[in-house]
């Protein structure tokens, strides 16, 4: 058995079906040049050997923490291990990727008691090809106003992007702040998480351009499968957005931040509105699927909206679903 000394970092991941990259992810936890961490792991009811395997691993070294829960959602797991941790630092990772053998370290290098997050960059493989990144920033220490500003309004731009498994988190702060996940929502969570976190920072953000994590895209993931068809979770990001600008609030310091999250609202909106009418014209779905939402998605968007912005995205949908129901209509004669 391994031996636990006070860990630096709580390394958290949510568990759920994942048997065929799990191993490859834990072995990458426990290869860390940096030996300062604990890692938990809850499984959200997996249907696989997802759960076995956890525990096969915390019988082996006492620095890897199980806990088995009904499945709830990626928001519940994640809330779990929040509770459960007990390190000065929180990072986050996704359990079918992996992280590169310092990520721990580089991390913990960008830590004084000036910092309250430190950011890193990623590799991207889609379908199990690298994707080099095309934009490259310098690292540098960031005001939260700054940050909020470029992670709003930049949505590729290495360890700027809204990604939280690039991310050193200070658990006081999450503590302090009582930041937990939204349960109500699968997808685009941990933005949220993100953004709410950094408002409730009070001191200074410091990133490094140096990729820590293997971040794996698949074309079954849940990501992918948002942005091509509706389901019970395509709703998800433009509540996600909602709720962050609701976060942010009317403080004047943020009308730039207000400004780049109304862009993204619309763009969600309008994007959910192209997807429906993809499955109302591949038959996915039958019309009357979408309408149960509809009302809640409106009144969304006239809440967060100044009126004019509002006026012009929904003239905009309106006019796109004109278009599409008598494209729909000649091809179907």
């Amino acid at each position: 058995m391994v031996d636990v000394n006070s860990p630096r970092v709580s390394v958290i991941s949510a568990v759920y079906n994942v048997e065929d990259y799990l191993c490859r992810f834990i072995d990458s936890v426990i290869n860390q040049s940096c030996g300062e961490w604990e890692l938990i792991l809850v499984d959200d009811g997996s249907s696989d050997s997802s759960g076995s395997i956890c525990d096969d691993y915390a019988a082996k070294d006492a620095r890897i923490k199980v806990f088995h829960q009904e499945n709830r959602g990626v928001s519940s797991a994640r809330n779990k291990a929040l509770a459960l941790a007990s390190a000065d630092w929180i990072y986050f990772a996704d359990s079918d990727d992996e992280l590169l053998p310092d990520c721990l370290k580089i991390l913990l290098s960008g830590v004084d008691d000036a910092i309250d997050m430190v950011c890193a960059s990623y590799e991207r493989y889609y379908n199990g090809v690298f994707m080099p990144e095309e934009i490259k920033k310098e690292g540098t220490v960031f005001a939260k106003r700054t940050y909020l500003e470029q992670i709003t309004l930049f949505r590729n731009a290495r360890w700027l992007e809204r990604y939280l498994p690039t991310k050193l988190l200070r658990r006081s702060i999450v503590n302090r702040s009582n930041l937990i996940f939204d349960e109500t929502l699968s997808y685009r969570e941990d933005v949220l998480f993100l953004i709410t976190y950094v408002v409730n920072c009070q001191q200074f953000i410091k990133g490094i351009d140096l990729p820590v994590y293997r971040y794996f895209r698949r074309t079954t993931g849940l990501a992918v499968k948002n942005r091509t068809r509706l389901n019970v979770h395509s709703f998800d990001a433009l509540f996600s957005i909602a709720k962050c600008l609701e976060c942010v609030g009317n403080d004047p310091e943020y009308e730039t931040v207000r400004v780049h999250l109304r862009k993204d609202l619309t763009w969600a909106y309008n994007h959910l509105y192209v997807i429906r009418e993809k499955s109302l014209y591949s038959k996915r779905i039958d019309r009357q699927d979408f309408w149960e939402e509809r009302d809640e998605i409106e009144k969304t968007l006239r809440r967060c909206l100044p009126f004019s912005e509002y006026l012009l995205a929904s003239g905009k949908r309106r006019l796109r679903s004109c278009y599409h129901g008598i494209r729909r209509a000649i091809i179907h004669k």
